[in-house]
């Protein structure tokens, strides 16, 4: 009996051994499972700051590549501008150039002019300005083109005592406009024109009185009314 009472007590010793050494399986266990499922846990967290690093990334990589197309585009852009730059610079410098003449005159008659029966150049004989030396001073009566170009001229002539005033301008031999007044008006009075022409270098224009007129440049020696005036305007 005493035999099998040491036996229930060392079997039962064995069990609560066995027993604890089951609980701190089970307590191993759920530590290691708790592990587990934290690793799991931040294992997800990683994976979704990864994707959404990625998709920064992207983002990032999308504004970098528009930067750079805004650079490329700015590029051509300066490109252009500079070309453009140098082709103005270029047509100045051409323009510059050309335009190194200064041509200008004006000149009077202070006289009474009257024609035949055939046309008569009208003489100036006061040069108030010959800036070019366009205007032919042996002559009297025409200018000469310098350097080609286009140029305006203006003429302005008195008539009077009923006669007629018919004056006509002339490049070279051709007739470029008239200005006229009849021999009926009694009146004195004032006629004239103006034009822009083109001329190249040794054109002549010159003023021709027609035949059986008159031009009344001087009024009692104190005034004068007959004019011929012209200038560059640039060259061509």
């Amino acid at each position: 009996m005493l035999a099998f009472s040491l036996l229930v007590l060392l079997s039962l010793s064995a069990i609560r051994a066995q027993d604890n050494v089951i609980t701190k399986l089970q307590n191993s266990l759920a530590v290691l499972e708790h592990r587990v499922t934290t690793a799991e846990s931040n294992f997800e967290k990683s994976q979704n700051e990864v994707v959404k690093a990625v998709q920064r990334l992207s983002v990032t990589e999308a504004k970098l590549q528009q930067a750079e197309t805004k650079l490329v585009q700015a590029d051509v852009k300066r490109v252009q501008l500079e070309s453009t730059l140098q082709t103005l610079k270029e047509r100045v410098s051409n323009l510059e150039g050309k335009q190194t003449h200064h041509v200008s005159f004006s000149v009077h008659q202070t006289g009474v002019l009257k024609s035949g029966a055939t046309p008569l150049p009208i003489t100036y004989n006061r040069v108030i300005l010959n800036d070019g030396g366009g205007f032919n001073q042996y002559t009297k009566t025409s200018f000469v083109a310098p350097v080609s170009g286009v140029y305006e001229f203006s003429y302005h002539y008195r008539y009077g005592d009923g006669s007629a005033a018919h004056v006509r301008l002339f490049r070279n031999n051709e007739v470029l406009q008239d200005s006229t007044d009849f021999h009926n008006n009694p009146s004195d009075g004032m006629s004239g024109n103006s034009i822009i022409v083109s001329l190249k270098k040794d054109d002549h224009i010159l003023t021709r009185l027609q035949p059986h007129n008159a031009i009344y440049c001087n009024y009692h020696g104190q005034f004068e009314f007959c004019s011929f005036n012209g200038h560059l305007l640039y060259e061509t």
